[in-house]
């Protein structure tokens, strides 16, 4: 008889109960190992301050901005979107003191790109899940197209282009379970200048005007999932539904 050795049969003994514990896991215990697939589609909603000044300094003054957008990912860095905003605005008072407001409706498209900075980890929950924060860097352009203006003076219309710059955070979770990974979100604040010194209109002698706007802006995004721990399915072919 061979001579067996003991530190031979413990390994041989730990091997095969941990195989069958895998066995009896992937078997009986429904598994979840998800991963993001295709690209993603998200929504976004904003609002904020838009913010008037006369170049000389002469006036200035502030109305609200808000609205919503659809937008996608590439490579989770480059985010195209088009967005829909309405704004309500005033640029001071005339001579007689009548506040002069204009109320606009813009269709627009922006590209944002969310460079990721460095992360803040928050620990474990209690489901030994690791949380954290990714801050994300924003840069990006926004061009609006104003197609309806309801004001009380005489406003010449011109459409809004503006550079963005802003600070997100990006929560993330660890694990392979589908409702982490086929989900994200971003909260932001941006600063938005104006780089068309736009409306130009006359308001006794002061013509150029810029608008500036200080927004906060949440952006979901979902993704398509694939579990490839999953056990294919029994039904026959001819029955599934593609």
């Amino acid at each position: 008889m061979p001579f067996v050795n003991k530190y031979h049969v413990m390994i041989y003994f730990k091997y095969n109960t941990l195989v069958f514990l895998l066995f009896f896991l992937l078997k009986f215990i429904p598994a979840q190992m998800n991963e993001r697939i295709g690209r993603p589609f998200g929504i976004s909603a904003f609002g904020g301050l838009k913010m008037n000044s006369s170049m000389d300094g002469y006036k200035n003054s502030s109305g609200f901005l808000t609205g919503f957008g659809v937008t996608t990912s590439i490579a989770n860095v480059v985010f195209p979107e088009l967005n829909y905003s309405f704004s309500n605005t005033s640029y001071g008072e005339d001579s007689i003191g009548k506040n002069l407001i204009n109320k606009s409706k813009s269709l627009g498209f922006s590209l944002n790109s969310k460079i990721s900075a460095f992360y803040i980890s928050l620990g474990k929950s209690s489901k030994q899940e690791c949380w954290g924060l990714g801050v994300k860097l924003l840069l990006g352009y926004n061009y609006s197209l104003n197609f309806k203006n309801d004001f009380n003076f005489n406003y010449v219309n011109q459409n809004d282009s503006g550079l963005e710059l802003g600070l997100g955070i990006n929560p993330t979770y660890s694990g392979g379970h589908k409702s982490r990974v086929s989900w994200s979100y971003y909260y932001e604040i941006i600063y938005r200048l104006d780089l068309n010194k736009n409306n130009q209109f006359a308001i006794d002698t002061h013509s150029a005007w810029q608008q500036n706007g200080l927004f906060i802006k949440l952006t979901v995004l979902h993704y398509n999932t694939f579990n490839f721990l999953a056990r294919p399915s029994k039904e026959k072919s001819y029955k599934r539904k593609y």
